[in-house]
């Protein structure tokens, strides 16, 4: 059974830190328990939203191109191309109810919800260029309507900028840039602003996801292959916590204990694997398959 052999390894990684102490295996919760996720795979020609709970895999989407996701404040974001060409969405967990947050006649992608799911952050082409824009989440009642506006980011409109990540605390997003030739992962206000560099690796970081508690950026650095890296979120020495040898294929999302993520970038080997952050140690959660299983998104109330 995928991930039948987390328990035990969770168990032993738990009683190797002494913080997390040892318990029952019948306890419920962390470390003992993986959390619910969004993930893309293709599927009959598609890019189809999964979701993997408890060793159980569900399909959410079906017809269309679906990918992107990302979670808040009990809500799911994500881009779709059910209407034509690629938009923003927003939806139950379930993805049941499902609302098109805009019509801009442009492609909208890479959403990123605010912690209470009240804005969604996200890249379009509107202006010539892929760039930053926020708009206001709309209620899961009615179609959307709402106005995107353009998100300052401190560098030319003629910049390509993409992968923002609200922070989970609020108040900041994380976005790379290719301002100083080289992609690198950059913070700034969640109002827009004056942009901090806090990557400088010399083949380049994309696709930041943020720790749980808004003190750690996780992103994927270019070498031979790519690698899982975790820097300080408000800059300082980054580590290595994914080698570049399994080529993963990122991004990572993160809750208070586990990040997840994939392996095996562009091929049909690797695996989704977790992390448990306070050791370093990793687990399978199940093998990737030529569905190519990608871009995890915790589920957060």
């Amino acid at each position: 059974m995928p991930g039948s052999g987390w328990i035990a390894r969770g168990i032993a990684a738990a009683c190797a830190v002494a913080a997390l102490g040892c318990h029952d295996v019948s306890e419920p919760g962390p470390p003992h328990s993986l959390p619910a996720f969004v993930y893309v795979a293709d599927s009959a020609g598609f890019a189809t939203l999964f979701r993997w709970r408890n060793d159980t895999t569900v399909a959410l989407t079906s017809g269309s191109n679906n990918s992107d996701p990302n979670s808040a404040g009990g809500r799911i974001t994500f881009t779709s191309d059910r209407d034509g060409y690629p938009q923003v969405y927003l939806a139950d967990p379930s993805v049941d109810t499902v609302v098109r947050v805009m019509n801009s006649g442009a492609i909208d992608k890479l959403p990123s919800l605010s912690p209470h799911a009240d804005s969604i952050v996200f890249v379009s082409t509107r202006s010539g260029t892929t760039r930053l824009w926020v708009v206001a989440a709309p209620p899961l009642t009615g179609p959307g309507s709402a106005t995107a506006g353009a998100l300052a980011t401190g560098s030319p409109s003629y910049t390509p900028e993409t992968a923002p990540a609200w922070s989970p605390v609020g108040g900041e997003i994380a976005f790379t840039s290719v301002r100083s030739g080289t992609s690198q992962v950059y913070v700034m206000p969640s109002g827009g602003g004056s942009a901090v560099a806090v990557t400088g690796e010399s083949g380049g970081a994309f696709q930041p996801a943020w720790s749980a508690d808004g003190s750690y950026l996780y992103y994927i650095a270019a070498a031979s292959g790519y690698a899982l890296r975790r820097v300080p979120a408000h800059g300082g020495s980054a580590a290595t916590v994914v080698p570049d040898s399994l080529n993963v294929a990122g991004p990572a999302s993160c809750d208070a204990w586990y990040c997840v993520y994939s392996t095996g970038f562009n091929t049909a080997s690797g695996d989704m694997s977790a992390l448990l952050e306070s050791d370093g140690s990793t687990s399978t959660i199940f093998p990737r398959t030529a569905a190519r299983e990608r871009q995890p998104a915790i589920l957060r109330p």
